[in-house]
């Protein structure tokens, strides 16, 4: 059974944020990690890499983590498995 895939789509703006703060974390963490820089997370692993640095950290601030993954999975499909 393939995975079902949301019926949103994304703003080239919101594909833009989602893969400037993927290069952060490229072999440091998966998109767990990646939505809590798109959150704006004060998570110790997060803080410990300096991943607040990253220029969108917290641009999704008003979603849920569960959202922001979504969003992530929408614009990385290829990563699904």
């Amino acid at each position: 059974m393939k995975p079902v895939r949301p019926t949103m789509t994304l703003s080239d703006e919101e594909i833009r944020l989602i893969l400037r703060a993927t290069d952060s974390i490229i072999a440091t963490g998966g998109r767990t990690l990646l939505s809590k820089i798109l959150k704006g997370s004060r998570d110790k692993k997060l803080l410990a890499l300096e991943l607040d640095k990253n220029p969108s950290y917290g641009c999704f601030s008003a979603l849920t983590l569960e959202e922001i993954i979504v969003k992530i999975e929408l614009a990385h499909p290829a990563q699904l498995p």
